[in-house]
């Protein structure tokens, strides 16, 4: 029989661990155990036979087999491999997994795309389940670790005749809301909640903010009337300022409640009406509970008052009539509960003052002149076809210096000695009438009466 064959093995490393085997020396029967021995940061990979026929089987024993027995290469040599060690990244949503990355000792993890979940908007990767502290991705990886998801509750936001600057957001953020343009004959109202709770920083601007609720909301923008018609003939508007305006001739259309009037969805805005010449009434509930109206005008138009058209304006405080006192008491039919007419401040338009006047010759005698001044009523210079309205004002205008007229009074006086014997005397002097509460101050009316010297 022949001899067994002794295989001799030999070792060697790539300079990241170590390798050892016992024993060195081995008959084809014999099946020693590798051993591996990673250096810090790297771990065994595989085992490579050089040369020899040997195999290396999944228990790190060396096989060498009968059949090699006569082969004439004796020696084995075999090389343990080293990798640098690796770690699993696994980047999860609570407890559901999203994706699983392998990275190198001492290397940085990539960052993934941002994760999408519906309903909810991803806030960033943390490095606790708490959500206590943001993921540093320059962080070097040195052992298993897992990055977690923080995903925030996203609440929609829905909005009628209007836009947003989000469809969605969390709770607490910022929200800007814009209506959009009012129809003809409207201007914005409000911003109002359909669903949910909103806390608008201000619902009486077209353009506003609020804080998101932490619940799906729904608003809407509103919008009023400023303008339509009232009548036949007749047509309303309201400017920014709260003035209301009624334009045109004839009737204003009668209603049967306040709230069938026209402007009544914005009555609490109207501080003022204007009613133009032409107007010819003021229908029964036209400004019921107005209560910030605070004056109107009325022309010498209008004929009728409807009943209750001012009842409820208690802050009515004037009320100006382009007629005359006694037009307001005689012209117009009053309905019934108007008592916020008779208790604001009447303002009624004044006449023209009718002041007339034509002068006369009033006659001094001489030998009176001579011992001292004469004074004449102002009846004796002027004759007054029409004493106007208010107090007369009187002034000289020209004529003999000697003769003087008194301004309150219209006295004319003649100085001592002043005149001649036999002469006509001319003087210009004006008159104006002062007026009153119904009539305007007249303009200066002129007149030239006579002195005659006897």
């Amino acid at each position: 029989a022949k001899a067994a064959l002794k295989f001799t093995i030999t070792l060697s490393n790539d300079g990241h661990g170590t390798a050892s085997v016992t024993p060195t020396e081995i008959y084809y029967d014999l099946h020693p155990t590798l051993v591996a021995t990673s250096n810090n940061g790297y771990v065994f990979k595989e085992w490579q036979v050089l040369s020899g026929k040997a195999t290396i089987g999944s228990d790190n024993r060396i096989y060498v087999g009968a059949e090699d027995s006569n082969n004439p290469v004796t020696d084995i040599r075999i090389k343990a491999v080293f990798e640098k060690q690796k770690f699993n990244v696994k980047f999860v949503d609570g407890t559901e997994p999203l994706s699983t990355v392998t990275v190198v000792d001492g290397e940085k993890v990539t960052k993934p795309s941002d994760p999408v979940k519906d309903g909810y908007r991803f806030d960033g990767w943390y490095e606790d389940p708490e959500f206590d502290h943001p993921f540093d991705f320059d962080t070097a990886i040195n052992k298993e670790t897992t990055i977690y998801a923080n995903f925030i509750q996203e609440f929609t936001i829905t909005v009628t005749s209007g836009s947003s600057d989000k469809d969605k957001a969390i709770a607490g953020e910022v929200v800007t809301v814009t209506a959009k343009a009012a129809p003809s004959g409207y201007v914005f109202d409000k911003w109002e909640a359909v669903t949910g709770t909103v806390p608008f920083t201000d619902p009486n601007s077209a353009v506003t903010t609020f804080n998101m609720p932490a619940e799906n909301i729904e608003i809407k923008a509103t919008y009023r009337l400023v303008s339509g018609s009232c009548g036949e003939s007749l047509t309303w508007s309201v400017d920014e300022e709260g003035k209301l305006t009624v334009s045109g001739t004839g009737e204003m259309q009668s209603w049967n409640t306040a709230s069938d009037v026209p402007w009544n969805s914005i009555k609490d805005n109207i501080k003022a009406v204007v009613i133009s010449d032409g107007v010819t009434s003021i229908a029964g509930n036209a400004f019921k509970d107005c209560a910030a109206l605070a004056s109107i005008t009325i022309p010498a138009s209008v004929a009728s008052i409807g009943d209750n058209a001012f009842d409820g304006c208690t802050n009515l405080a004037d009320v100006t009539y382009a007629g005359t006192s006694e037009d307001w008491n005689t012209k117009i039919s009053f309905g019934s509960n108007n008592t916020a007419l008779s208790n604001a401040a009447m303002h009624f338009a004044k006449s023209d003052n009718t002041l007339s006047i034509k002068p006369k010759t009033a006659k001094v005698k001489y030998k009176k002149l001579r011992k001292k001044k004469q004074s004449l009523s102002v009846a004796k210079v002027i004759a007054f076809t029409n004493r106007g309205q208010g107090k007369l004002t009187y002034a000289k205008v020209s004529g003999n210096k000697k003769i003087s007229i008194n301004k309150n009074t219209g006295t004319v006086t003649i100085k001592k000695k002043g005149l001649k014997k036999k002469k006509t005397y001319k003087v210009r002097v004006k008159v104006m009438a002062a007026g009153n509460e119904n009539y305007n101050a007249s303009s200066w009316k002129y007149v030239t009466f006579k002195i005659k010297v006897k």
